[in-house]
């Protein structure tokens, strides 16, 4: 009997092994994930073609406008 515990703690050790290295991995892409999200955003800002002082401007109209487009989706989905 004692075999076969031994034989189970053995299978838990190399489970939680290989959790961890998923979990590593894992962390892994996320950080890759965000460095080329992060990548894809300065090439869309500097294809924009605005001096820096008025990108703040250009941002902060994009970001009005995408928030009226959720708040008109949000009220149409309210209204079904």
């Amino acid at each position: 009997m004692n075999s076969k515990v031994e034989k189970i703690k053995s299978e838990i050790t190399k489970q939680k092994e290989a959790i961890a290295k998923s979990q590593h991995r894992i962390r892994e892409l996320e950080k890759q994930l965000t460095e080329a999200e992060n990548a894809e955003l300065v090439m869309a800002i500097r294809s924009i073609n605005v001096p820096p002082e008025q990108l703040l401007e250009v941002i902060s109209k994009i970001g009005k406008k995408q928030s009226i487009q959720t708040t008109k989706t949000e009220a149409t989905q309210n209204e079904v």
